[in-house]
């Protein structure tokens, strides 16, 4: 037989020798040492809580809203509401001096008068012309330039008795009142201004009901699909804690172009026991997204789900305390929440421990240890 090369001779012996040694460490031949406990960060299943899953700054606006301007002209003899002032719908908030427009009407109803009058003498030549031209007393041309005559002095009658509604309609225009009850929130005339038509003067909210703008990202839009109305709650800082329920009122189908966020607009009463005002800031709470009483663990406790699972469903190692060993137990997840939570929609119970770090590398009936940094009531 060939001889062994010597290196590899004393390979063989430093093995031996190993061996040996492990061995009579036991206490016993071929004794192998206990496998210490696996280290794992645990997690309780926790309910993600009884409020709206994702809250949303909001500015307060009016439900109506007005810019008053006058339909005419003139110069102010009185202003009646100053910002801050609550009126009434048809209560008189500016006056022009009424004189040019009284004269107006004045006139016409003078020129009204004087068309009256010509439209009777027209009427009664029509009238005396009627039977002279049935005995050839007058000639046919008369006759129609009697007619003629008639219909002129009607037609200036009907144009000076609607020149007369116009000038009266602008009389009334002279006083601006109030076209609903609200609030003057600002006032851009003072007494004595000489206003034109159109001019911007008065501010007025109706703030008996609200109305609130909030942007909401994209990932919360796309949970929300056409037909289904989310419902919200509002949270005033006034009022910190309090929630008013309000309604969906519009939506924005395009994004804004810099954020990219959506516009929603909700809907409430004026809270009674506050005195909201037109630009107080807000929180908007989304209801139901999450479910209330739902539960949730991070993200990092789902393990890879097994072949052939349906949508929807994942696995996670439940934490048995008592015997230090976890089981792999199926659930059935819902959405993402705040980027680090899952909903989990069954398989789970709240309080129990599910193992947030290292199921990687553990097996059914593996040994155990929590890691000291993640003790068994840390929160997901």
């Amino acid at each position: 037989m060939k001889p062994l090369h010597p290196a590899l001779t004393t390979w063989i012996l430093a093995l031996a020798l190993a061996a040996a040694s492990l061995a009579g460490c036991s206490g016993q031949p071929g004794e192998q040492p206990a496998a210490q406990p696996r280290a794992v960060a645990l997690a309780r299943v926790e309910p993600l809580g009884d409020g709206p899953g994702r809250g949303y700054p909001g500015a307060v606006r009016a439900a109506r809203q007005a810019e008053l301007s006058l339909r005419v002209g003139g110069p102010l003899v009185a202003v009646l509401a100053a910002p801050g002032d609550v009126v009434r719908r048809g209560q008189p908030l500016l006056r022009i001096d009424p004189r040019d427009f009284q004269d107006a009407i004045r006139t016409l109803e003078a020129q009204l008068a004087g068309a009256e009058a010509a439209l009777r003498n027209a009427e009664l030549d029509l009238g005396r012309a009627a039977p002279l031209l049935e005995r050839g007393a007058v000639a046919q041309a008369d006759y129609d330039n009697a007619q003629s005559a008639r219909d002129t002095a009607r037609a200036r009658v009907r144009a000076l008795e609607a020149q007369l509604v116009a000038a009266r309609h602008a009389l009334d225009d002279t006083v601006l009142a109030a076209p609903f009850d609200g609030l003057v929130t600002a006032r851009h005339v003072e007494n004595h201004e000489l206003v034109a038509p159109g001019q911007r003067a008065l501010a007025l909210r109706d703030i008996t009901e609200l109305e609130i703008d909030t942007d909401v990202p994209e990932t919360e839009m796309a949970l929300m699909p056409p037909g289904r109305t989310p419902q919200a709650e509002v949270e005033f800082l006034a009022q910190p804690g309090r929630r008013h329920p309000a309604r969906l009122k519009e939506w924005s189908a395009e994004p804004d172009p810099a954020t990219r966020a959506y516009r929603l607009t909700f809907a409430l009463p004026a809270p009674r026991e506050l005195h909201i005002l037109p630009g107080m800031t807000c929180q908007v709470l989304l209801a139901g997204q999450p479910p209330r009483g739902a539960l949730a663990v991070p993200a990092s406790a789902l393990a890879t789900a097994r072949p052939g699972a349906a949508p929807g469903e994942a696995g996670v190692w439940v934490f048995d305390p008592a015997s230090g060993t976890a089981a792999r137990r199926a659930v059935r997840t819902g959405r993402l929440v705040e980027g680090s939570l899952v909903e989990i929609l069954d398989g789970l119970e709240q309080g129990e421990l599910v193992v947030a770090a290292g199921h990687d590398f553990i097996a059914e009936g593996m040994a155990l240890r929590p890691l000291d940094d993640a003790d068994a009531g840390a929160q997901p």
